[in-house]
């Protein structure tokens, strides 16, 4: 049996079939993330959203590497507006660890080439950047007091613009489940 968010957003159960054996063959489900039932209406190669994948696996590599990089490029929200409002988008495109760039980069490969596709390269770029830049602003309103850093922001805002332009895509997640 194979958990999927139908077409309402609840969460349901099917048994295995012919489209779910398919959708376990799918890269991102051998990673163990959810992945999408129907990528037929994507038209064109999702450059930003590989682009920005891989900005973000170089510079997190460099960030666990160089905590002078760290320092320099991390948001703090005591101070949101340091180097000239940079760090407000390079904390974006860096990852306090592998987990937390395996999740956001998962789910930015996930909707972002159908969201891209529906956009085009630099408006996608540009709704994913303000996602970030809202989701920093968004913490230091809310009375956060850590540094932070990583694209989930950004990434959530993919996600909304996704559920609001995809509703009826469904997502597979490749675990199986007993019920005894």
């Amino acid at each position: 049996i194979l958990p999927h968010v139908d077409h309402s957003g609840r969460p349901t159960l099917d048994w295995p079939s012919a489209e779910a054996d398919i959708a376990v063959l799918r890269p991102e489900n051998w990673l163990g993330l959810p992945g999408e039932d129907d990528q037929s209406s994507r038209r064109s190669f999702p450059y930003a959203t590989v682009a920005i994948i891989f900005v973000c696996i170089a510079l997190t590599l460099r960030t666990v590497k160089d905590p002078v990089y760290v320092r320099q490029n991390i948001f703090l929200p005591e101070d949101p507006f340091r180097r000239h409002c940079l760090t407000l988008i390079t904390s974006t495109f860096m990852h306090a660890n592998f987990f937390h760039l395996f999740g956001n980069m998962g789910f930015l490969y996930i909707c972002g080439d159908n969201v891209e596709d529906v956009l085009g390269p630099a408006m996608f770029t540009f709704v994913l950047i303000c996602g970030a830049v809202f989701g920093d602003l968004l913490y230091v309103w809310g009375g956060g007091t850590l540094p932070a850093l990583g694209a989930s922001g950004g990434v959530f805002s993919i996600l909304v613009y996704y559920a609001f332009a995809f509703p009826k895509n469904r997502f597979t997640f490749p675990v199986p489940w007993r019920w005894n």
